[in-house]
């Protein structure tokens, strides 16, 4: 029973991890369309960034990333747009995005949102029937959770499917194409997202 439980739970973590990278296509959701394939390079240039920001982060005060987050914007913020404004106001952003090829944070920021498309529509691929099954569990927890007042549960539940209908939309629409490039990096993509967390 509780080997069951603990997958389950696991199951579910994973399953909110793609919820929370759908933020990184409604930015450029409108801009997927024809447009070349992605390349193994371009992806390995938008991994390393991401790394290098990450590093970067870490070393700044809060106060400046805050001062690119909107704390009036509901449901999670758009880590696309804070690093897009970032890019254009702090000049150590443009030139990381910059020294790994990339034109702006706008193009940089493009390329991202076409990765994690295809990368979560290649994760919901392989686990369709359990990714439905822990989401069903996950709403029935916050249903009877006695933690939680009837509109926390309600504004929780709204959230989950509203991020769960904007995603399965947003994955049906991957393109094959990219869906190949990325799985040639979903390894590191996995260890990035932090996926291998779960496996």
């Amino acid at each position: 029973m509780t080997r069951q439980h603990n997958h389950n739970k696991e199951a579910a973590m994973r399953n909110l991890q793609l919820m929370f990278l759908a933020p990184l296509l409604f930015l450029f959701a409108g801009a997927l369309y024809a447009q070349p394939p992605l390349t193994s390079d371009q992806i390995e240039r938008w991994i390393n960034t991401v790394r290098d920001l990450e590093a970067w982060s870490d070393q700044v005060d809060e106060d400046v990333l805050d001062a690119y987050t909107d704390d009036e914007a509901e449901g999670m913020p758009d880590l696309e747009a804070i690093y897009r404004n970032l890019a254009r106001s702090e000049s150590e952003v443009r030139t990381i995005i910059q020294r790994h090829g990339f034109d702006d944070g706008d193009q940089w920021a493009n390329v991202g949102s076409r990765i994690a498309q295809a990368f979560m529509a290649l994760e919901m691929g392989d686990m369709q029937a359990e990714y439905e099954e822990s989401i069903a569990e996950t709403i029935r927890e916050i249903e009877q959770s006695p933690h939680l007042s009837d509109e926390q549960k309600s504004m929780l539940m709204e959230q989950m499917r509203s991020a769960q209908g904007h995603m399965q939309t947003q994955i049906e629409q991957a393109s094959e194409e990219d869906m190949r490039a990325v799985s040639q990096k979903r390894r590191e993509l996995r260890r990035l997202f932090e996926f291998d967390e779960y496996d």
